[in-house]
């Protein structure tokens, strides 16, 4: 049970560090026509729309295999 929890942590942490770079470096670069903090809000927002809709994917996949 706890080398399960271990790898569910990691992989958060994974995820979050990953939105951090994706929000502050991707965006805030690619978007350099508008205000910094509006880049990462936008930037932010869209890496939490594909989190959620990889999770989505993720658990409805699961939920299909019993």
């Amino acid at each position: 049970m706890w080398k399960a929890v271990g790898k569910a942590l990691l992989a958060g942490v994974i995820a979050a560090l990953a939105g951090l770079v994706s929000a502050e470096f991707i965006s805030a670069y690619l978007l350099t026509g508008l205000n910094r903090d509006i880049a990462r809000l936008l930037g932010m927002g869209a890496y939490l729309c594909f989190l959620l809709a990889g999770c989505a994917a993720l658990i409805l996949g699961k939920m299909g295999k019993k």
